[in-house]
Order: C-alpha cells, then sequence, then structure tokens
C-alpha cells in the first residue's frame, strides 16, 4: 500500500511539474502532457534511486533518451493515430515523424539534472523509513576510472 502512495504520488507530482515547465515556455498545456509528464518523472525517479553510483551526464543521457522515447511514443498515438496536433517538429532539423528532434532531447538532458536531486529529496523527505541510507554517494560529473599500480 505504501508504495502504491509513493507511486501515485511521484506521478502527480511530475504531472504537476511538467505542465507548470509547458505553461511557462509555450503558455499553454495538454492533459495529455500532464500524463506524459508524470510518467516520465516516474521512471527517472525510480531510475535515479537505482543508479545512484553513476555519474550525473550518464544519468542525464538516459533520461534524455527515456523522455525522448517516451515523447516519441506519446507523439505517435495523440498526434499521428488521433490526429490531435499538440506538437509538430517538423520544421526542425533531424526531426523523426515531426515526433522528436535533436534540439529536445537536448531540452530533456537539462531537465533531466534537476530531477537527480528532487529523486532523492523526495524519497529522503515523503517516503523513507529513515533506516535506510538514502542520499547519494559522492557526485561525479562524468566516469573517472580508478587506475590500480
Amino acid at each position: 500500500m505504501k508504495k502504491g502512495i509513493e507511486i501515485v504520488y511521484i506521478f502527480f507530482v511530475g504531472a504537476a511539474l511538467y505542465c507548470c515547465f509547458e505553461v511557462a515556455i509555450r503558455g499553454f498545456t495538454h492533459w495529455t502532457m500532464a500524463l506524459a509528464g508524470g510518467l516520465a518523472f516516474s521512471l527517472l525517479y525510480r531510475f535515479n534511486l537505482r543508479v545512484k553510483t553513476q555519474s550525473i551526464a550518464l544519468r542525464c543521457l538516459c533520461g534524455s533518451g527515456l523522455i525522448t522515447g517516451l515523447e516519441f511514443a506519446v507523439g505517435c498515438v495523440v498526434n499521428r493515430a488521433f490526429g490531435w496536433h499538440i506538437w509538430d517538429y517538423s520544421a526542425r532539423g533531424g526531426h523523426i515523424l515531426g515526433q522528436i528532434c535533436p534540439m529536445f532531447s537536448i531540452v530533456w538532458f537539462l531537465l533531466s539534472l534537476p530531477v537527480i536531486p528532487l529523486s532523492f529529496f523526495l524519497k529522503t523527505k515523503l517516503f523513507s523509513d529513515g533506516t535506510t541510507e538514502i542520499t547519494p554517494p559522492k557526485v561525479k560529473w562524468f566516469y573517472t576510472p580508478t587506475f590500480r599500480r
């Protein structure tokens, strides 16, 4: 029951945050973007808690790939199949079917950055039982191999 509440809460936090982001940038949003934002945030939340020893750059790259893939899937349904025309990247270079483009993959990379500490903050403050260590280890921006002599 507790895990279900956590999943629902994280979903709604992500839905609200993404809608606020989109309204701030575009001036409007669509209810399907709340669903996509909630799902993306939920997946990133779980991902960041599981791979906390990986570098920040790698986590942001994975976050960008995850959001871009989700954006493509949602776009193919709501824009192409249903014809709702919520967004169209056809005028942007490198687009695929007008649903995703490299420029927005970079935006998703940058947007993945604040999700990392937010994930740990939410887990620690709202869903921790106090007996386990949740905070991430020392921050590594890039992979730095250790050499032995």
